[in-house]
């Protein structure tokens, strides 16, 4: 019966982090554009410039993940 439940917690905090991933989404496009329309990369941030189409994106992986991260942790505290 234990395996049952650790599976079943498993799976419930695994559908959290994609939950926290959207945040993370998010937080890095707000961020990642505010800097980098500035024109910098903020150093350990890394902020690239992506061009998709003719449209200039600005994205952070460590943004990303310090969101994700972040909001993964905040959603469970709530529950």
């Amino acid at each position: 019966m234990r395996a049952l439940e650790a599976l079943a917690l498993w799976f419930d905090v695994e559908n959290v982090m994609i939950k926290a991933m959207g945040f993370g989404v998010i937080l890095t496009g707000a961020i990642a554009l505010i800097i980098g329309t500035q024109g910098t990369s903020a150093g350990p941030l890394a902020v690239e410039p992506l061009m998709l189409n003719g449209y200039r994106l600005y994205w952070s992986w460590p943004i990303f993940a310090a969101g994700s991260g972040l909001s993964w942790g905040i959603i469970l505290l709530q529950r």
